[in-house]
């Protein structure tokens, strides 16, 4: 009896230990990086983890090419430039790995920044998250989860953030407010996986093209219920002189959703556009979940 007290007191403390005890953090520096310890303060270079603050401004890309690899454990930020008088990298991978920005987040922010979400990630942009502010900003969600108060393509008229992308895979999904698109050419491709915006789209000048795949789905109006297609152009707005491509996936391309039939082709169900498969591919999915579930079994 004594001994198995002295196990079950030896069991809570250790449980004790383990609940006390820091969140495994594993993020990692490559090349060259920085932080500021206030907005606009001093940069300093960094190569650990450990030396950043929730209080500081990240810089990937300073002085050299920089990367920053997040696998494992929380991190938190006050503002993210990947890219800054460098190109820049930031992977965001795993399950365990989720990351807090709590002001703003540039992806190409003053050179090429890529930003890589995938297999179960969390980030999460209290702010707003811009894709290609001064330059080219490549961003890739993967089977991750991104969250923000809003999302802004190409935020200034310079040519080096021409051609900045998002893209959704792999069932990855992003949840955000509006999202604005300004100057030159930008994209966002949904091939697998959930955009949804609690508002709407709106572009105020050069060319936006949204592409929706097979298993893409996207979501704009909030708490609007509309099941046709016009209503959800209606929260799709090209001012100025821009334009808005809405392409969708054809079973071989993607093609001007004018081209296409509603309800045939596609569907708008609750301000929700997806794709209608045909016939073949529903039975290859078919088969491919008849092909799981046997697995399973």
């Amino acid at each position: 009896m004594m001994c198995y007290l002295r196990n079950l007191m030896c069991l809570s403390v250790l449980i004790a230990l383990l609940l006390a005890a820091p969140a495994f953090s594993a993020y990692t520096f490559e090349g060259g990086n920085a932080i500021s310890h206030e907005v606009g303060g001093e940069k300093i270079s960094v190569s650990e983890w450990s030396d950043v603050s929730s209080g500081d401004d990240l810089y990937i890309g300073y002085g050299a090419s920089g990367k920053l690899t997040g696998d494992g454990g929380s991190g938190t930020v006050y503002n993210t430039y990947v890219g800054n008088n460098n190109s820049g990298e930031m992977v965001l991978t795993g399950s365990s790995t989720d990351f807090t920005n709590d002001n703003d987040f540039a992806v190409g922010a003053f050179d090429s920044g890529e930003l890589s979400v995938s297999n179960g990630a969390y980030l999460f942009v209290r702010a707003g998250l811009q894709v290609g502010l001064e330059s080219q900003g490549i961003m890739t969600v993967h089977g991750g989860d991104v969250k923000s108060g809003g999302i802004v393509m190409n935020n200034s008229d310079s040519a080096d953030a021409d051609g900045s992308s998002l893209t959704i895979t792999g069932g990855g999904t992003v949840s955000t407010g509006n999202l604005y698109h300004y100057n030159n050419s930008s994209s966002m491709t949904i091939e697998d996986g959930i955009v949804d915006l609690d508002g709407d789209i709106t572009a105020y000048g050069g060319t936006f093209t949204i592409n929706v795949g097979l298993s893409g789905s996207l979501d704009l109006g909030g708490m609007y219920w509309d099941d046709d297609m016009e209503s959800f152009l209606g929260f799709i707005d090209a001012q100025n002189d821009s334009t808005i491509n809405l392409n969708l996936w054809d079973g071989s391309d993607y093609v001007d959703y004018s081209a296409l039939t509603e309800d045939v082709d596609y569907q708008v169900e609750d301000c929700e556009l997806t794709i209608i498969p045909d016939p073949a591919t529903m039975a290859l999915l078919g088969l491919g979940s008849l092909f799981i579930r046997r697995r399973r079994t």
